[in-house]
């Protein structure tokens, strides 16, 4: 006999697509949760398109209000926030370069800098766009394709400061507890390069997007 659950008493198994009981999770655990279950669920074994498979796991999501409507990871943290009122302590930051340099980077790990505003090290920005036209602003010049790498970062590893830097300097300003530094002021973010190596999101996660 099959046991018979109320709509938000569960939701799709991150493994099997199948309906198992619904688990309250802090907000960090439930993206992590909601990111593997994207990543099986997407997979299209030997076949064009979605398989059988994939379209009743879709169905069945839709249907029991578990369906993952191809949220970006900014918009996942906006949802949970407003679900839970807490806010994921992550930082997303991005560096642009040119598409053979983003390769040796995610293969090697990045070379900081000597010297820089915020001292020696790997720097970095919040803001994509501004990563993307710096990416393009460099391959251009090198005559190369853009591209831009991303980190994920705790927001507790984050050193903030408004101090206007007097030119460039090669005082290392990270630390072991605080290897990213953040003028909020300036802008500029400077990432210790063997922590950036660690945090570097190297294959992004698939989403499922609804079929129109």
């Amino acid at each position: 006999m099959h046991t018979i659950y109320e709509k938000d008493e569960v939701e799709i198994g991150s493994k099997t697509g199948g309906l198992v009981p619904a688990k309250k999770r802090p907000a960090a655990k439930q993206y992590e949760y909601e990111k593997e279950r994207r990543r099986n669920l997407s997979k299209k074994p030997g076949m064009s398109g979605d398989s059988p498979l994939i379209q009743a796991l879709r169905k069945r999501a839709q249907s029991t209000g578990n369906y993952a409507e191809g949220k970006t990871y900014s918009q996942f943290l906006d949802e949970a926030f407003k679900r839970t009122g807490k806010t994921i302590g992550f930082k997303v930051l991005h560096h642009g370069s040119d598409q053979d340099s983003v390769k040796s980077i995610k293969r090697t790990g990045p070379k900081p800098s000597s010297k820089g505003s915020e001292g020696p090290g790997h720097y970095v920005t919040p803001d994509r766009k501004k990563a993307e036209k710096y990416a393009e602003f460099t391959s251009k010049q090198r005559k190369k394709k853009p591209a831009v790498v991303s980190y994920r970062v705790p927001a507790k590893k984050v050193s903030k400061t408004d101090t206007i830097p007097k030119g460039l300097t090669s005082q290392q300003k990270t630390t072991k507890e605080k290897p990213v530094v953040q003028n909020t002021r300036t802008g500029h973010v400077a990432m210790d390069a063997d922590y950036a190596n660690k945090r570097m999101i190297r294959n992004p996660s698939p989403t499922i997007r609804r079929n129109r």
